[in-house]
């Protein structure tokens, strides 16, 4: 499981670097880490971009930010990412207890 996307931290900034190399295709036609088939289209080539699941979410509030949201788990992002935050603006979670 890839748990913090390339298990770096760029200096000075605190924020984990992904691994974006693992969206692309390796071996066509087989399972990707989350059981997801690779495909000829999602191949590696010069100026290609991988599919991605990323959503680096900014929610405002009277036009100041008010929640800053990012989730690892390849397939998975845009669910958690949407879930946790339904689950601290709807719900009134606090951030901890809206990813449970």
């Amino acid at each position: 499981m890839v748990v913090f996307g390339a298990v770096v931290i760029a200096p000075g900034t605190g924020f984990f670097l992904n691994n974006e190399m693992d969206d692309f295709t390796t071996k066509v036609g087989e399972k990707n880490l989350y059981g997801l088939v690779q495909g000829e289209r999602n191949s590696i080539a010069p100026l290609k971009r991988p599919l991605s699941s990323m959503s680096p979410t900014i929610v405002t509030k009277d036009g100041k930010p008010f929640l800053v949201l990012g989730s690892p788990g390849g397939s998975r992002i845009i669910s958690i990412t949407l879930q946790t935050a339904l689950n601290i603006i709807e719900f009134g979670m606090s951030p901890p207890r809206s990813r449970q």
